[in-house]
Order: structure tokens, then sequence, then C-alpha cells
């Protein structure tokens, strides 16, 4: 197995070098955290709200292309009291984190309309820094939230010359809060310049 992941990673290395292009993008977004409801701390937390989040990547590569970057989040939480020993309250509290995704991707009609148009596919793999949680009322504190946590991440876009506009979808691959019942996946849009 290790061998089989070398191969494939000195492939698109290879791959990458081969083709000596590099572009810096930056982008700004939202998305909305996707989660089943969960129990912690006496407060029902779930996603579905609007958050938003900034960032930028580095892209090696013109038709397969390696890509990482680093992208600041700020997403929103449902907070409502699961019991009836709690004041009744609806709110939202706020995770803040910093992700820093790898990810691979392929450009397949990176030459058409004489560069000025492409189609972008990309998928890896995403660590996040969770720098804290902002809940005025404390039903949620940052030891309820996980330190570090890991994610999958597939997305696709369009390249109007310097203009960016993406989709994209992140599945965790562990719990973000300590005591949830899921993990959590994000579903976003984004807006950007290539330079």
């Amino acid at each position: 197995m290790k061998k089989i992941i070398l191969s494939v990673c000195m492939f698109v290395a290879l791959g990458v070098t081969a083709q000596a292009q590099a572009d810096f993008i930056i982008k700004a977004g939202l998305h909305s955290v996707l989660s089943s409801e969960s129990e912690i701390n006496s407060t029902n937390v779930k996603g579905g709200r609007v958050g938003w989040n900034l960032g930028a990547d580095f892209r090696f590569g013109n038709i397969l292309f390696l890509q990482p970057g680093a992208h600041f989040y700020s997403s929103s939480l449902s907070l409502e009291a699961a019991d009836g020993t709690v004041t009744d309250f609806k709110e939202s509290a706020r995770l803040q984190s910093l992700k820093v995704p790898l990810m691979v991707g392929l450009s397949p009609f990176s030459n058409a309309g004489g560069g000025n148009f492409e189609f972008v596919i990309n998928a890896g793999v995403v660590p996040t820094f969770n720098l804290g949680i902002k809940d005025e009322n404390d039903f949620i504190k940052n030891d309820d939230v996980k330190d570090v946590n890991w994610s999958g991440k597939v997305g696709a876009g369009l390249e109007f010359g310097v203009f960016v506009v993406g989709v994209d979808y992140e599945f965790g691959f562990n719990k973000i809060l300590d005591d949830a019942e899921s993990n959590f996946s994000i579903i976003g849009a984004t807006v950007g310049l290539k330079f």
C-alpha cells in the first residue's frame, strides 16, 4: 500500500513540475455546516446557518496541478435548549478555524478559448486547526472543541481569465465537538481572483 501511495505522489509531482506553471489565488465565500443535531452541555447543537471564509491558494501545474492553501473559516452553529431546566433560548455560536487544504486537481480544458476559460475539479485532504468558539452564553466552551480535525474535500470551478468561481463539499473524518453524535460536513461556494 505504501508503494502505491508513494508511486501516485511521485506521478503527481512529476506531472506538476513538468508543466511548471504557478498561480496565486485569493478567495472569499459563504458556506454552511451540515450536521445532525447533537446534545452538548444540555444544548442542542446543529449546523445549517451561513458562515463566511477567506483564504489563498498556490497552484502548481497546468492540466494536472497541486494546490496547497490556507483559509480562515467563521462557521455558524445553531444552539437551542435541550431540556426544560435551562431557560429557553435560540441563538448561534461562531466556530472559528484555520483550514490548510492540500488539493490535487485536474483542468482538462486549460487551453480552451486561448487559455481564458478553465474548468477545474479537485480533491484532497484538509487539516483544520480550531481557533475557538464564540458563544455569548458559554453553553459551548473551547474545551468542547477538538484542537485539530481532519476532513476530505471535493470541488469544481470555472475560471474566466483572472476570475474564479467554485463550489465544494467537505466531509469530516472525525468529530469537531468532543461529545457530538456525528461528524460535520461543509458545503460552500467561493469567488476569487487568480494571479
